[in-house]
């Protein structure tokens, strides 16, 4: 009978940060009626992924990004690919036609970009040890890496990769 998730938890730690737990309330709304009922006045704040573009800027405030989109490599276990960039791996899965495929042709030219057109097959060459890391979305591939379909195979390779220009700014 209580409201959770990201979101909901994010605003109610605002909120005792500023010490105003006991006047904020968290209302549920479908996404596509948040604007106009910030719009109306029925609400101060709108805590959700709504793009901060020159249209929404027009008539809303944006806060500074509280969550980036990253990139991040993920590796066959075990492996000596770690932050300490002791080992890179030399040939990289990547979506076809990506920003993660930008990314890496752009910025890591050490790497033999493999493109792949289907994410499975490119994460069963994975686990199956034919390319030696896969890189994507960290968030995505953090799910995939606690969940049953990586078997615990694998693991991220490196640290977050930012690129807002290429991976969104964030929300």
């Amino acid at each position: 009978g209580k409201l959770t998730g990201l979101y909901v938890d994010l605003v109610r730690e605002i909120c005792a940060e500023l010490k105003l737990t006991d006047r904020c309330q968290v209302q549920a709304l479908p996404y596509d009626e948040l604007i106009a009922a910030l719009q109306r006045g029925e609400g101060d704040a709108v805590i959700a992924g709504i793009p901060a573009n020159a249209e929404n800027r027009k008539t809303l405030l944006f806060t500074r990004p509280y969550l980036l989109p990253a990139a991040r490599l993920v590796v066959r276990r075990p492996s000596s690919l770690t932050d300490s960039g002791d080992k890179r791996p030399q040939k990289v899965g990547i979506l076809d036609g990506s920003a993660h495929e930008v990314l890496l042709r752009r910025d890591m030219s050490d790497l033999e970009p493999i493109a792949y057109t289907n994410e499975e097959w490119m994460l069963e060459d994975l686990k199956a040890g034919r390319i030696d890391a896969v890189l994507g979305d960290a968030a995505r591939y953090s799910v995939w890496l606690a969940g049953t379909g990586a078997a615990g195979c694998c693991m991220f390779g490196s640290g977050p990769y930012l690129a807002p220009g290429l991976l969104g700014p964030g929300l």
